[in-house]
């Protein structure tokens, strides 16, 4: 992942834009749904790590 951004980030100004200006901000939690064949619909908490 951290390959794929620093590829965007070389090759596209609008990619960098919002990350120049601060304007990213991680949540850190949320939720997740996720609809499995045989389970049906989860909703799963999520959150990030640092």
């Amino acid at each position: 992942m951290a390959s794929l951004i620093g590829q965007l980030s070389l090759k596209s100004p609008e990619f960098r834009q919002p990350g120049a200006a601060h304007d990213v901000q991680d949540k850190g939690f949320g939720v997740k749904v996720v609809n499995l064949p045989l389970v049906g619909r989860l909703t799963l908490p999520s959150r990030t790590r640092a």
